[in-house]
């Protein structure tokens, strides 16, 4: 039902902010050199961007997690962060190029041109 799609969504975007937040709060203990807290922060944040379709969410969370591990030099657990977030990366630029061969493509760029003349005749 409406209703609960609606519960759905919520749950989704609060699971989304909740991961934002914990990867923002791990960055700025990363940047700190407080590696304590980084460890509570990340790999939580980690668990729940895997949940999501959001994949900046998990390149984020993969790159901060490679991060925390680097220190400790190639550990088993670093091996497969790092396969991970190539393997993400690589499905995002393949995404990007498939978005862009497609049709639908050529019209945002036709109306980001008209776009740029419209501000340009009238600004410039």
């Amino acid at each position: 039902s409406l209703r609960e799609a609606l519960v759905l969504t919520n749950t989704c975007e609060i699971n989304k902010i909740t991961a934002g937040t914990l990867l923002v709060l791990g960055n700025l203990f990363l940047l700190l050199g407080n590696r304590k807290e980084m460890v509570d922060m990340v790999p939580p944040a980690s668990r729940l961007a895997k949940k999501m379709p959001d994949i900046q969410l998990q390149l984020w969370a993969l790159s901060l997690l490679k991060d925390m591990y680097a220190p400790e030099g190639s550990s088993a657990e670093a091996s497969v962060v790092t396969t991970e977030l190539t393997t993400l990366h690589q499905q995002l630029m393949h995404e990007q190029f498939s978005a862009a061969q497609k049709p639908e493509h050529a019209l945002v760029e036709v109306n980001t041109n008209l776009y740029i003349c419209e501000y340009q005749s009238i600004y410039l």
